[in-house]
């Protein structure tokens, strides 16, 4: 064992100083090139015969437009989504008519397992899709009109309707006035009171007798808790006002030996209001409704349905019941809503100052509302926000998502997107779901710019697993929105000639390669720009065998003898040449580049990537990061150390596949850009 330890230093120190030697003699042959490479940069590993020093692949994207008849589009492709950033670079792109089918080619990084397509008007509004087994189609609408579509019935959105049930046997004939209540009525005896007079106090038969209602046409002042029980009812009429002092509640909630629940109805014109709490219970079969005001200091809905076809103001709304739901035919007006144990039903508007929560299915029905201060998402992984045409969902503040959808209208009822708007998000947060309902469908997102609004779907729309068939989002970038920008691949030489023991830093030439342009003509543009320059010496740039634009030192507009960026970035790319082919499938990290070099005597030496893959490499072909950059090493860091899974991806090039992100690297060993 330990002269097997010692023999693997002495091949290693015979190994540098081969190195160091030919380093001063300045003549190398590519297995003197190799094994340096692999004791320098790989700690003695294999290089990986299936390497291509690439950490792109060229993926095939076929586009369908079929939008409105004769307009233009611009489709851009992108590697993570594009709502969730303004200045996210696109891979590739094409400009089309509605009716046109494209392919088109990208450098898709090889640790990118979603493919996403941006189709833009004119006006930059946008329909964003999954790439899915090389196919997307855009046949949506951007439709961002205001106008309210008729009610539709039959889907998944639709709010049910209910009216104010017939309340004459409450409201008519010989109604008992409350003071004239028999203190000693009998259990069973019917009676319906009336309050036409200001009233203060409890009716306590109304929780213990059946048979029982009261008409309420005055001011009722609770002074105790009220409970209905036993199919009682309390009807509301106009000019009538029950008030629940602050700490008190009015409840239909049985109580004792009854498992009957009681009504409460509220006519127009009629209102239920003060500090205290409302809470509305009922069997399946019935329903609570108001169709004057509410404001109370909380709603409650312990179980059944409570139908609003009036007004609520400044109310808390709380459930606490599997079968609790609040269906909103009109308008509400509430400081809070929590979701948690409540289905929330909307066909009207409902606007919340502060925190809205949804943890049930939910339905918008079409042309409704909400508006609310933050929103939480909190699903089961089962849980679907159902938004019907027109459907306008806006939060102010912050959001947080976990197992919850939000899906817009589709099928035959299908009319308008629905929306659903982000005004100031600071913070979202999203936990992983349920891959099938975790995600925007055919859902108009719409958002200001800035950094914390377009973070929003990060991670959700996003996720892994997701099934791509259902990530349909269309939204609007609200101001002036740049014009996407084109993600890089960077070409990193290291020069054969350069090598010591301190050296594959891969900074001797980094050219910068642009993502192709598609001119519309069926022609497409590369611009390959030089980023940075680590070597003293003369330059070209040698494509197809012939030399490619200015020598690089000129290009960059330095003196042969100078290096420049090969520690920051102090200088922007300058464009070396433009590269302009017929056809599409063009693969930019494997452009046909060599290298010629020029020492201070007049010697040129031309140096050309290996067609042995288990060579080590004349250059590498990275792709840009989210920003379209790559931080390479900085001088006389060798990229082994600068990167410390690159030597891991050299020996696996199915493994560390993010090997040359930034913060995998040794800050202290990569240029600062």
């Amino acid at each position: 064992m330990k002269q097997s330890f010692l023999t693997k230093y002495v091949v290693a120190l015979v190994i540098v100083l081969m190195a160091t030697s030919c380093s001063k003699q300045g003549s190398y042959s590519q297995p003197e090139i190799t094994e340096s490479f692999r004791a320098l940069v790989m700690g003695g590993k294999d290089i990986d015969p299936n390497q291509t020093w690439s950490t792109a692949t060229n993926t095939s994207v076929t586009i369908n437009v079929n939008l409105k008849a004769d307009e233009e589009y611009t489709v851009y492709i992108y590697h993570t989504h594009p709502a969730t950033s303004t200045s996210t670079p696109y891979l590739g792109m094409a400009t089309m008519k509605s009716g046109e089918s494209k392919t088109i080619f990208v450098a898709q990084p090889v640790n990118a397992k979603q493919l996403y397509a941006a189709c833009y008007d004119a006006k930059k509004q946008a329909i964003c899709m999954p790439v899915i087994n090389g196919q997307v189609t855009f046949s949506g609408s951007i439709n961002t009109s205001t106008a309210i579509p008729s009610i539709t019935t039959g889907n998944n959105w639709s709010v049910p309707y209910k009216a104010l049930p017939d309340l004459s046997k409450y409201t008519t004939g010989d109604l008992i006035d409350i003071a004239n209540l028999n203190p000693e009525l009998p259990e069973d005896a019917e009676a319906h009171l009336k309050i036409s007079s200001s009233y203060s106090g409890f009716i306590p038969f109304l929780g213990t007798h059946t048979n029982m209602s009261v008409y309420v046409t005055s001011e009722w002042t609770l002074t105790f808790d009220q409970r209905i029980n036993s199919g009682n009812v309390i009807v509301v009429g106009q000019g009538g006002k029950l008030i629940i002092p602050k700490g008190f509640k009015l409840t239909t909630t049985p109580q004792g030996e009854s498992s009957v629940m009681g009504r409460i109805y509220v006519m127009k014109g009629g209102e239920i209001s003060g500090e205290g709490t409302v809470e509305f219970s009922n069997e399946a079969d019935g329903y609570n409704y108001s169709e004057g005001t509410i404001s109370t200091g909380e709603i409650a809905i312990a179980s059944g349905s409570f139908y609003n076809g009036g007004t609520i103001q400044n109310a808390r709304l709380t459930g606490s019941g599997t079968t609790a739901e609040f269906v909103n035919l009109n308008s509400a007006y509430l400081s809070e809503a929590d979701g948690t144990s409540l289905s929330i039903m909307n066909a009207g508007t409902i606007n919340i100052t502060g925190k809205l929560t949804l943890a049930n299915n939910t339905r918008m029905d079409d042309g409704s509302n909400i508006r609310c201060g933050s929103l939480t998402l909190q699903g089961n992984g089962n849980s679907v926000l159902y938004m019907g045409n027109n459907a306008y969902l806006n939060c102010r503040g912050n959001i947080s998502v976990s197992g919850y959808g939000v899906w817009g209208p589709s099928g035959d009822k299908y009319k308008a997107n629905a929306r659903f708007r982000a005004g100031g998000c600071s913070q979202y947060s999203a936990n992983s779901g349920n891959a099938n309902e975790f995600m925007l469908d055919n859902v108009q997102f719409e958002t200001p710019l800035g950094a914390s609004n377009l973070d929003l779907l990060a991670g959700w729309v996003n996720g892994t697993g997701i099934d791509g068939n259902r990530q349909t989002c269309f939204y609007v970038l609200e101001g002036n929105p740049d014009t996407p920008k084109s993600n890089y691949i960077f070409y990193a030489f290291e020069v054969p000639d350069n090598y010591n023991v301190r050296d594959f830093d891969y900074n001797d030439l980094v050219l910068r390669i642009s993502t192709p342009f598609d001119n519309g003509d069926g022609t497409y543009t590369v611009s390959v720009n030089v980023a940075a320059i680590g070597s003293d010496q003369q330059m070209n740039v040698v494509y197809n065998g012939e030399d490619f634009g200015k020598e690089v030192h000129e290009a960059m507009g330095i003196a042969t003898s100078a290096t420049i960026n090969n520690n920051s970035v102090t200088r922007s790319p300058e464009v070396l040449g433009m590269i302009t082919i017929n056809d599409p499938n063009i693969a930019i990290d494997k452009l046909a580049f060599s290298l010629r070099k020029t020492n201070k005597a007049g010697t040129s030496t031309t140096f050309r990537q290996s067609t042995d893959s288990e060579d080590a490499p004349l250059f590498l072909a990275v792709c840009g990061n989210a920003q379209g950059k790559w931080l390479w090493p900085k001088e006389s860091s060798n990229i082994g150390l600068a990167y410390k899974d690159f030597s891991t991806w050299a020996n696996n090039a199915q493994s560390a596949l993010d090997w040359y992100d930034s913060k995998n690297a040794s800050s202290s060993r990569i240029v600062s850009w």
